[in-house]
């Protein structure tokens, strides 16, 4: 085809269209009632988009959003992936392809970015190819050893970006794997199905767009998303138990979950932003006993 624009010279630009192909395809095998079918159709397409309209800006700073808008969606496509994975609706061999292809345009996206505005990374953002080391030795760095993790065998046996190596990232996908097995229990046609299945996509998704930020305000706003979408979640097991659609054992491992995500969401807030929540913020971490507030009971 003969190549009319500037944008279509971009190998960045070829390579997200070659990413479009390839999770067209992919999307076939993905039941279309699920949330990370719609959210993996509008972030792929999302890519090259961002990158035509941004390298036709006339200004730096235009170009820079553009494409910063293109990274964005390149790493919420690779939470979409791993999303796939959690639901069991993929192996992670059969994503390989896919995280190849987005690591190169995010990789390409940095360097337009810098080109165009050299001060916007810091030398040490720059670097999304973490390599070949195994998701063991990568959830070592964040893991509580007090805290059993066997159940992250949902994540994929390589690490291709920053966000995967984060242990709340990785506990969110614990928390989609658990929920594959309510799912079954819940009629699709009841709107906490729907729900449900949304705001748990939601969390891993703005998570990863979060992480590559790079500015605190930006990643504050992405991890305040992913905190609400985990409180709806813990509401909506709530209602289902109270609906009797599952039993109230059957949520306890999930909420226990969503606890640890939700505090480490709370800390990641903080450490980019510390004044952003009060000093003694809430505790979300309930044991048994009723909550003692600011350190007398309630």
């Amino acid at each position: 085809m003969k190549r009319s624009f500037n944008h279509e010279k971009l190998q960045v630009y070829q390579d997200s269209i070659r990413f479009v192909v390839w999770a067209s395809e992919l999307l076939e095998r993905v039941p279309k009632s699920l949330s990370v079918s719609d959210q993996l159709d509008r972030a792929s397409a999302s890519i090259p988009l961002n990158i035509a309209e941004g390298n036709g800006k006339f200004t730096a700073p235009d170009r820079c959003r553009f494409f910063d808008n293109a990274r964005g969606s390149a790493f919420e496509c690779a939470a979409c992936l791993d999303v796939l994975v959690a639901r069991t609706l993929l192996a992670d061999t059969e994503v390989v392809t896919g995280k190849e292809i987005l690591r190169g345009v995010v990789s390409m996206l940095v360097g337009l970015i810098r080109s165009n505005s050299s001060d916007r990374l810091h030398e040490d953002q720059v670097e999304y190819r973490a390599g070949d080391q195994e998701t063991s030795s990568a959830s070592n760095l964040n893991r509580n050893p007090n805290r059993n993790l066997n159940r992250i065998s949902v994540l994929p046996t390589k690490i291709y970006f920053d966000h995967e190596k984060l242990r709340v990232y990785q506990t969110s996908l614990q928390f989609i794997g658990l929920t594959t097995g309510l799912f079954e229990k819940v009629p699709k046609n009841l709107s906490m199905w729907d729900r449900l299945d949304r705001a748990s996509t939601s969390i891993p998704l703005n998570i990863a767009e979060g992480n590559g930020k790079f500015t605190a305000s930006d990643r504050c706003r992405f991890f305040d998303n992913a905190r609400g979408a985990a409180l709806h979640c813990a509401a909506c097991l709530d209602l289902l138990v109270a609906k009797e659609k599952i039993e109230g054992p059957d949520v306890l491992a999930g909420k226990e979950t969503l606890q640890d995500v939700v505090s480490m969401l709370v800390g990641l807030v903080k450490s980019n932003s510390p004044d952003r929540l009060n000093k003694q913020p809430v505790e979300y971490r309930i044991r048994g006993n009723r909550e003692k507030l600011n350190g007398k009971a309630d």
